[in-house]
């Protein structure tokens, strides 16, 4: 409901202010089943001044609309975005580190999208509400430091976390030009087990 959404926004942003990260709020109207509905993306940054973010994280900050049950989205927003917190809560120490021996580096950054979720029933309109405002605003907005035509050109990786929690999950990569990536991040896993 909405003080809970309210409660997790500040949270969020609570966060990721006290860790030293940037903090934008991309605040917007979306017109859904329902009406209009106030949305808001969380857009946190370490070292923005970097130049453009070598990594966008990402996950949704919102839970399933059931206007006959409460919806516990434990896996499905949750988990996600505890995760994204606590990544975010274990690398600041060490990126300040590494920003202070190094002088400079890229910047790295977290969205917390809202509105994933449909409020009636799923399709193209009814659903990523906050990806897909957050995309036009980007694709309208000039790339901060020259690399590439766009905010949004200018973002080189996007890893999306959703449905994560399970003890044993089974991840994959959805696109071909992103399997070495994917493999990349497998290996690191194993060398951090």
């Amino acid at each position: 409901g909405r003080p809970g959404w309210e409660k997790t926004q500040e949270y969020i942003t609570g966060t990721m202010r006290g860790l030293g990260w940037v903090v934008e709020e991309d605040k917007f109207e979306a017109d859904t089943p329902l009406g209009k509905v106030a949305m808001r993306n969380v857009i946190a940054s370490f070292h923005p001044e970097g130049g453009e973010c070598i990594v966008d994280v990402s996950a949704h900050l919102d839970s399933k609309y059931e206007p006959h049950y409460e919806f516990l989205g434990a896996t499905d927003s949750a988990a996600p975005v505890g995760m994204m917190l606590a990544a975010a809560q274990v690398l600041t120490p060490a990126l300040q580190t590494h920003l202070a021996a190094a002088g400079d580096m890229p910047c790295l950054r977290m969205v917390f999208f809202d509105g994933e979720e449909a409020y009636a029933e799923w399709s193209d309109t009814d659903s990523t509400y906050g990806a897909r405002h957050l995309a036009a605003e980007w694709a309208k907005s000039p790339a901060r430091f020259g690399e590439g035509a766009s905010r949004l050109a200018s973002m080189r990786t996007l890893m999306l976390l959703d449905l994560l929690g399970n003890p044993r999950p089974s991840l994959t990569w959805q696109f071909g030009n992103t399997k070495p990536l994917f493999a990349r991040m497998q290996s690191v896993e194993q060398r951090m087990r």
